[in-house]
C-alpha cells in the first residue's frame, strides 16, 4: 500500500513522465555568482550570464546539460570584469561553462543534486539544492544553488588583485524556465 501511495503521489507531481525533453528558455533566466574576498570585507557579485540547454526526464529521473555563456558576466567594476574575462576565464577561448546534471529523482519541489561543472579546462564535482515550480503542465521554473571549489579550478587560478584574493568557494545561483519540447 505504501508503494502504491508513493507511485500515485509521484505521478500527480508531474515528474514521473518519461522521455520528456525540457528546453531552457533564454529569456528571463539568470545566472549569478557571489565570491567573498580575503580578507573577508569584500563581496563580489556577478550577474548577467545567460543559460541554455536541455533537461531530460526519463523513468522519473532528470538529467541534462546546462551551458552558461560567460562573456555577459559583470561585477560592477570594468577593470575587475576585464581581469575576470581575460586573465582568469579566458572567455575568448572558453566562452561557456558547462554543467552536466547527474541523474536525480526530484522528489517533491525541492531536492539535492550532483553533477560536473567544466570551467575553462577544468571539470569539478559540485552538489547543491534545486527547486522546481510548475507554472503550466509544459512549463517549469527551476532555481538552483551550488558552490564551486575555487582551488580545484587549476586552469582558472585563484583570482587576486592588489593583495585581495577570492575565498575558497564561489556560490552560484541559477534561475530559468524550461518548456517541454
Amino acid at each position: 500500500m505504501k508503494y502504491f501511495l508513493f507511485i500515485a503521489i509521484w505521478f500527480q507531481s508531474g515528474y514521473a513522465l518519461s522521455g520528456i525533453n525540457w528546453a531552457i528558455q533564454p529569456e528571463g533566466n539568470s545566472v549569478e555568482f557571489t565570491a567573498i574576498g580575503k580578507p573577508g570585507f569584500l563581496e563580489i557579485n556577478g550577474t548577467g550570464a545567460v543559460a541554455s540547454g536541455t533537461i531530460v526526464e526519463e523513468v522519473g529521473k532528470v538529467s541534462g546539460t546546462i551551458e552558461v555563456l560567460l562573456s555577459p558576466l559583470k561585477t560592477g567594476l570594468e577593470l575587475r570584469d576585464k581581469h575576470m574575462k581575460e586573465k582568469y576565464l579566458d572567455v575568448a577561448k572558453f566562452p561557456k561553462a558547462v554543467f552536466v546534471l547527474d541523474p536525480v529523482l526530484p522528489l517533491g519541489t525541492g531536492f539535492a543534486f550532483t553533477g560536473k561543472l567544466t570551467v575553462k579546462a577544468d571539470t569539478v564535482a559540485v552538489s547543491g539544492k534545486a527547486k522546481i515550480n510548475t507554472i503550466r503542465p509544459n512549463e517549469q521554473e527551476v532555481t538552483a544553488e551550488f558552490s564551486i571549489p575555487v582551488f580545484e579550478l587549476k586552469s582558472v587560478g585563484v583570482p587576486s588583485y592588489m593583495g585581495i584574493t577570492v575565498a575558497d568557494k564561489i556560490t552560484v545561483k541559477i534561475k530559468f524556465k524550461a518548456v517541454s519540447k
